[in-house]
C-alpha cells in the first residue's frame, strides 16, 4: 500500500459494509469465480457493482482501493483466492474463538458445543 493509504482511518460504517460483505462471502465467491475463471481482470468498478447486486453492499471507493492494494494480483486486478481465503478465515477464526471455553480450550466433538 502506499505510505498516504496506510495513513488512512476506516469509519464505523465503511467496518460495517464490509462485514455485511462477508455475510454474503459465498455468493459472492460464485461471482468473483466466474471472473477469474474468464481470465478477465475485475476493475473496481466492477468490483464494486458486483458488491451490491450480489451482495447488497456499497463499500467507499477508499475500502475498495485498500482491498485491491491488500489482494493485488500483480496485473491491478484483485486476486479472487487470496481474497477469498482470507475473508473465509476470519469467519472460521471468528467462530473459533466464539466456541472457544472459559479455559481456553476448544471443544472436541459436536456435543461439547
Amino acid at each position: 500500500m502506499t505510505t498516504d493509504m496506510a495513513r488512512e482511518r476506516i469509519s464505523f460504517e465503511d467496518f460495517q459494509a464490509v462485514h455485511g460483505m462477508r455475510r454474503n462471502i459465498h455468493t459472492l465467491g460464485v461471482a468473483l469465480e466466474f471472473f477469474r475463471q474468464l481470465d478477465r481482470l475485475l476493475s473496481k468498478e466492477e468490483f464494486g457493482k458486483l458488491l451490491t447486486k450480489v451482495a447488497g453492499v456499497s463499500l467507499s471507493r477508499r475500502v475498495v482501493e485498500i482491498i485491491f492494494a491488500v489482494f493485488d494480483n500483480g496485473r491491478g486486478g484483485l486476486d479472487v483466492p487470496a481474497f477469498l481465503e482470507a475473508m473465509q478465515r476470519r469467519d472460521i477464526t471468528w467462530a473459533r474463538r466464539r466456541n472457544m471455553d472459559s479455559e481456553g480450550t476448544y471443544p472436541t466433538s459436536l456435543t461439547d458445543l
